[in-house]
């Protein structure tokens, strides 16, 4: 059996981004929270803005930014 998880893109964006509907705790992720914490992902990504920052929109989105990230870069980065 292969045990291998396949990305759905090389992209880590693809991997973090948050889709509208609920998160992990049955809480419902508007389209609006999504686009504002797929935006701050990107700039996060980019260097344009800090973690804290980034840390801040996840949770005010109802995620818990080390329950979001670190199964992401358990993934990626192994």
């Amino acid at each position: 059996m292969n045990n291998n998880i396949i990305l759905p893109s090389e992209d880590i964006r693809d991997t973090l981004a948050i889709a509208s509907g609920h998160d992990e705790n049955g809480q419902e992720t508007t389209f609006e929270q999504m686009i504002i914490a797929n935006t701050a992902m990107v700039g996060w990504l980019g260097g344009k803005v800090d973690a804290d920052f980034y840390f801040d929109v996840l949770a005010q989105t109802g995620l818990d930014p080390f329950e979001h990230l670190t199964p992401v870069f358990d993934i990626v980065y192994g």
